[in-house]
């Protein structure tokens, strides 16, 4: 075993979570439903704040690079998953985003230079997660 339930609850969305606290070096941990969202084996921990509840489970090392979120601009840019992106409202696999990049510029009546910078954050977020790019060219 790494870690152990504690006795400190805490209820979010009527959901009681409680404290983990890693049995190696007697340190709390994050908040947890039930063991079935962390596993007792492998390396993935929970910390600080962190709330793992319902059907989420946390696998090794899920993120080799902190997940990209760029904010300030017309729609809100975030890499949602390893293979997802969000652009305002609408999260799409990057094969989706592939496929549809030019019709979203189009539907939402993007500029050339807004074009440009989405294009440019989504190579950005190609770069750090192994992704293949967007031509450029394409704007």
């Amino acid at each position: 075993m790494k870690y152990i339930l504690t006795d400190e609850t805490k209820k979010i969305y009527g959901i009681t979570l409680r404290r983990i606290k890693y049995l190696d070096s007697g340190k709390l941990g994050g908040w947890l439903e039930s063991e079935k969202n962390l596993s007792q084996e492998g390396d993935a921990q929970v910390y600080g704040d962190a709330r793992v509840y319902g059907n989420a489970r946390v696998y090794g090392n899920a993120w080799e690079v902190s997940p990209l979120q760029i904010q300030g601009t017309k729609f809100f840019f975030n890499v949602s998953s390893k293979s997802s992106i969000a652009v305002g409202c609408q999260n799409k696999t990057i094969e989706e985003w592939r496929q549809t990049y030019t019709k979203e510029f189009e539907r939402y009546s993007f500029m050339e230079k807004e074009r440009m910078e989405y294009i440019l954050y989504f190579n950005l977020a190609a770069q750090l997660y192994g992704w293949e790019p967007l031509p450029v060219e394409a704007v």
